[in-house]
């Protein structure tokens, strides 16, 4: 027979409590994630480490890539629950710049935009680059699973 003491029992029943309520981890991986991203922008590489092909406005004007005022950047953001951790933005832009693409003026029209040096330009289509920010490297994972040690050290009240 084993005797477990009473106040090794409230331990173990106070750990698994706070073992269940997973929200302040996933919070925190979200967090995490979210900030790991817009440091993307700030570092100018995608999650692979690959650096992201200077934009003609950053190479005219100065300045980074896709952050002339950190709009897409700052659209990050997280949210979680107790069994999710999710970055993401709504901003509309965001899928041509991480995937890139050929942006086509409809029904064979044009395309006329402003150039940062002044002027227009009218053209048929523009191609852009894939720049991607959103996404879990290596790093990342490391990063994750000492969120998680520390998660379970705290239950574990270590």
């Amino acid at each position: 027979m084993i005797e477990i003491p009473a106040a090794d029992l409230r331990k173990l029943d106070r750990a698994t409590d706070q073992l269940i309520d997973t929200r302040p981890l996933m919070a925190a991986i979200a967090a995490y994630v979210r900030d790991a991203t817009r440091q993307r922008f700030r570092d100018q590489r995608g999650p692979d480490g690959q650096p992201w092909k200077l934009s003609r406005r950053a190479q005219m004007q100065g300045g980074a890539t896709l952050v002339d005022r950190g709009l897409l950047r700052d659209s990050y953001t997280d949210r979680s629950s107790a069994d999710e951790a999710e970055v993401g933005t709504n901003d509309i832009r965001a899928a041509i710049h991480h995937f890139g693409g050929v942006i086509r003026a409809k029904a064979g029209g044009a395309l006329h935009f402003g150039l940062s040096g002044g002027g227009f330009a009218t053209v048929s289509q523009v191609v852009m680059p894939a720049r991607p920010a959103l996404g879990v490297n290596d790093d990342d994972r490391i990063e994750i699973t000492a969120l998680v040690q520390d998660f379970v050290d705290r239950a574990a009240g270590r």
